[in-house]
């Protein structure tokens, strides 16, 4: 359950309040330098991140990945007041991702758990 929590509350850090804070924060310059590097730095390493720890317990934690790319869209749009569809392109692409990741970590776990019992 502490897993389950600490993963929604890194979600909403991550997703939510660091775009709130860069639109309240940076002057109109700073906001797309931030923005770009959210978009092609932050956000994709965090959810690959995020799809590792997901991999460690699968069958708790199965929705983080699922989670961070549904909270995504919708952050962006509240920190920026405007909705711009082609943020929807990233979505699935994060989703992607996390999946990946959280696969390829799931088998990791299972076969350090698998020689542990050996």
């Amino acid at each position: 359950m502490k897993k389950a929590i600490f993963a929604i509350l890194s979600i909403l850090i991550v997703f939510l309040v660091l775009p709130l804070y860069v639109d309240h924060a940076c002057s109109p310059a700073g906001k797309e330098g931030w923005y770009f590097t959210m978009f092609l730095m932050i956000d994709p390493i965090f959810v690959a991140l995020l799809g590792i720890f997901a991999g460690s317990d699968l069958k708790r934690l199965w929705f983080a990945p699922v989670l961070g790319a549904l909270i995504f869209a919708p952050g962006f749009w509240l920190s920026t007041l405007a909705v711009d569809t082609s943020v929807l392109v990233y979505a699935p692409i994060y989703l992607v991702i996390g999946a990946v990741a959280m696969g390829i970590s799931e088998l990791f776990f299972d076969r350090t758990a698998k020689k542990k019992t050996e």
